[in-house]
């Protein structure tokens, strides 16, 4: 793939901006035991925000989502925040920051699908679920932009015999608009109504027992 940037998109990762977060997590994950055939969530603040513990309550899940991360930050931080855990599922929501940074549809696009590569690599037996990025009132003025980027995203997926889970229409109103009524006032984080409908959505791939009800799903 041929990358071409905006300024904000090229500046890459900041090592510092997430330390007290990495921080957090080692400490967290010094004090426990690795829960077996766990879920692992990875990504953004869609990540971070999701009470997944009541969510997905019939099974062991973890939480390693930080607010406003990008894809180049979340590769940056991949052996604090992906290698000291051996999970069953891998679900990881990311490469919406990038968009809203000026990164390129091509350039999120080959960034994700280098994580999802990494991922399978790390965790051959693994089961690997993309979550596409979401439509935001907030953003919808970007929206054109993240559709291309989940288009390339879900055309190479398989490669990584990784699942491309498009849960987007689900967020949509009658007029293919995001419901305002699953985000919060920012308009741009989804309330605890809008994470009743993702759970629904991820319940069954989560569980192992069955795919998403609306996801595409690449293979």
């Amino acid at each position: 793939m041929t990358v071409s940037t905006g300024a904000a998109a090229q500046r890459g990762p900041l090592p510092h901006r997430f330390e007290n977060e990495i921080e957090a997590f080692k400490k967290a994950d010094s004090a426990r035991t690795e829960p077996e055939k766990a879920a692992l969530f990875i990504g953004s603040s869609t990540v971070r925000l999701w009470d997944l513990q009541r969510s997905f309550a019939h099974g062991s899940v973890i939480n390693r989502g930080f607010g406003g991360a990008t894809t180049p930050e979340l590769l940056y931080y991949y052996g604090s925040v992906v290698k000291p855990h051996r999970p069953a599922v891998i679900i990881a929501y990311i490469g919406e920051n990038d968009i809203a940074a000026g990164a390129t549809p091509m350039k999120v696009a080959g960034d994700v699908l280098m994580l999802l590569q990494r991922l399978r690599r790390d965790y051959p037996e693994a089961r690997i679920g993309y979550v596409a990025m979401k439509p935001s009132p907030a953003r919808i003025a970007l929206w054109g932009r993240m559709d291309d980027a989940n288009r390339m995203i879900a055309a190479r997926a398989a490669t990584y015999r990784a699942d491309f889970l498009d849960v987007g229409a689900e967020l949509r109103g009658a007029d293919g608009l995001p419901d305002p009524d699953l985000y919060r006032a920012d308009r741009l984080h989804l309330n605890d109504r809008g994470y009743a409908v993702l759970t629904a959505e991820l319940q069954g791939y989560v569980g192992g027992a069955k795919q998403p009800v609306s996801a595409k799903v690449a293979r």
